[in-house]
């Protein structure tokens, strides 16, 4: 009566499971929502690559669009964190009551550096000839990064080139509303790296896109406006950048007289009465800023006059006791005033000028459309 069991041999999996690019792309998003922005990146890149393979190859699928998208952004996030957006470290102002202890400390920590650079050197040598004996291969240096790699807003701006080629075929309503988010993260690039021309013109696009979805009073064509104000006020172009903020606090305004008759949009009104507060603000700065700039300009046009009419003066005393011609000597351009340009990416770097740090954002509870 006692019946014996069968041992049941099951198959053995011999081929690795392959990862979800969409589970992936969904893991990322969250993880850039959460602030995770170095995560979620890596997260992102690996979904992108699998997708690629998944459309054999063909790197501007359309199937490759959100990912595209959500990774540029991502990377945009990342590149911000850095906190060198433009590949460079910016000097920090030195006192000149200090300038000479800050020439000792530079020093110092020159020195130090040389003494722990030579101490590793030491220790990696000592290292290889142990290995060497012992009949073991030394392990490699440490190998400096490529000089041709790119940046993280460099890849930012790649990955959202291709986003921007998919989603401009796209003629439904959700691909628009993708591309204009596109359009504004490249912006962003461009704002950041200070190209603002460039930031001005995808601005514009985003905004005529946002306003064909959205209408000309939404908050979303207000962010825009906002940003727009942004470039063109990092540009000099004052009377511009006030018109921009003048129109969004238009829209705001709006939007809070439709919102404050439901009670249950409080915490949302007083969202958009802070933004109120600092686009009025932003008016202000940008006023200010034209005036002190006419100011400088008055006062160097007024110190040039009197030079001139110094120079006009003693120029015949100076040319009777030397009466020879004087040559001057030919302008050189520094090497700061050159442009540098790679095939996607461009930048230009003026001496003596460095881009605005551009550090105002749009309130994240005032982006609803």
């Amino acid at each position: 009566f006692f019946r014996r069991a069968r041992k049941i041999e099951l198959p053995v999996c011999t081929h690795k499971m392959e990862k979800d690019p969409l589970q992936l792309l969904e893991d990322g998003k969250r993880l850039h929502l959460k602030g995770e922005a170095t995560e979620a990146a890596d997260l992102l890149s690996e979904a992108v690559d699998l997708l690629v393979k998944q459309c054999e190859g063909d790197d501007l699928h359309p199937d490759c669009g959100d990912a595209y998208l959500a990774y540029g952004s991502c990377l945009l996030d990342v590149a911000r964190a850095e906190g060198n957006i433009m590949g460079e470290g910016v000097p920090e102002e030195k006192d000149e009551n200090n300038a000479e202890g800050g020439e000792e400390e530079d020093e110092e920590v020159e020195a130090e550096a040389e003494a722990e650079g030579e101490a590793e050197g030491d220790g990696e040598e000592e290292a290889a000839e142990k290995d060497t004996a012992n009949g073991k291969a030394p392990a490699p240096k440490n190998q400096s990064k490529p000089a041709d790699e790119p940046s993280t807003l460099q890849l930012a701006f790649e990955v959202l080139e291709c986003a921007r080629i998919i989603f401009e075929k796209d003629s439904s309503r959700a691909g628009k509303d993708k591309l204009a988010t596109v359009l504004f993260d490249i912006a962003e690039i461009n704002l950041e790296a200070g190209v603002f021309a460039e930031a001005v013109t995808e601005y514009q696009k985003c905004m005529a896109l946002r306003t064909e979805l959205f209408g000309a009073d939404s908050r979303a064509v207000a962010e825009v406006l906002f940003q727009l104000g942004l470039a063109h006020q990092a540009n000099n172009a004052f009377d511009s950048a006030v018109s921009c903020y003048k129109r969004a606090l238009e829209v705001i305004q709006a939007n809070i007289e439709k919102l404050s008759s439901d009670p249950t949009n409080a915490d949302e009104v007083e969202v958009l009465k802070s933004v109120v507060v600092d686009l009025k603000q932003k008016v202000a700065d940008a006023l200010d800023e034209k005036q002190a700039l006419q100011n400088a300009a008055a006062a160097t046009a007024g110190s040039a006059g009197e030079a001139g009419e110094a120079d006009s003066g003693a120029a015949p005393a100076a040319a009777a006791a030397c009466p020879s011609p004087v040559s001057s000597a030919p302008v050189t351009c520094s090497p700061g005033m050159s442009v540098r340009r790679s095939k996607i990416f461009r930048r230009s770097r003026t001496v003596g000028a460095r881009a605005k740090p551009v550090n105002d954002r749009w309130p994240r509870g005032a982006m609803a459309a």
